[in-house]
């Protein structure tokens, strides 16, 4: 570079700095904006997660009900089958 570039490069440096200065807060203030919009996106996002989940786990929570319901049925089923079983056979002896 010869030295009348290097006037133009300087002469031009003070005129751009005032310039840049909006540019930059713009570009931070939209970088803000971007950061802030996908932070309540993903926080939608978890709390639609939750309200499914806790959804599920109530389904969950019917269905082992239910279960242990069908369990104790089941039970009271065996337990009578051996009694009329021991009433039907014959006595041994």
């Amino acid at each position: 570079m010869n030295s009348k570039s290097l006037l133009l490069v300087s002469a031009l440096a003070p005129g751009r700095r005032p310039a840049r200065r909006p540019r930059v807060r713009q570009a931070t203030q939209a970088h803000a904006e971007r950061s802030r919009r996908r932070a309540a996106e993903n926080l939608a996002a978890a709390v639609a997660g939750v309200a499914a989940l806790e959804a599920e786990l109530e389904a969950a929570g019917g269905r082992f009900a239910y279960l242990q319901q069908l369990r104790a049925y089941v039970a009271d089923l065996c337990d009578m089958l051996q009694v009329c079983l021991a009433r039907t056979r014959p006595a041994r002896g």
